[in-house]
């Protein structure tokens, strides 16, 4: 392994833990009120699955710049290869730093809810 490939093992890690084991603190505790508060501080469940969500959503933000840098110096850094850039890699782009910031998980969400409120508002109009 390489210095970059270990700096990116890390640094990943570390911050997909991060906001796997603080997301709650961070994006929704402003937002509760004390009832849902105590119930999330109670459930081990709604910990596990806030901790796995928000972790995988970061690791696939790290995963998908380490996948960048793997393409873009596959030469070594001093030789970086820009011939071959596409869609694909302004979709890398985009995920990976929704993941690294921690809000791919949220945005998954929205889209998610928005398809759903679309299909019924064009089903309620076939009716």
């Amino acid at each position: 392994m390489q210095i970059a490939e270990i700096l990116f093992l890390l640094i990943g890690s570390f911050f997909s833990l991060f906001y796997g084991i603080r997301s709650y603190f961070i994006f929704t505790l402003r937002t509760v009120d004390k009832i849902e508060r105590e119930r999330y501080e109670k459930s081990i469940t709604m910990k596990i699955h806030n901790f796995f969500v928000n972790f995988t959503g970061s690791a696939i933000g790290w995963m998908c710049l380490y996948l960048l840098y793997k393409d873009i110096f596959s030469s070594g850094i001093t030789n970086i290869n820009l011939d071959n850039i596409n869609f694909g890699h302004a979709l890398l782009v985009f995920i990976a730093l929704l993941g690294i910031w921690g809000i791919l998980p949220h945005t998954f969400w929205g889209l998610a809810s928005s398809a759903k409120y679309m299909a019924e508002k064009a089903l309620g109009r076939l009716k």
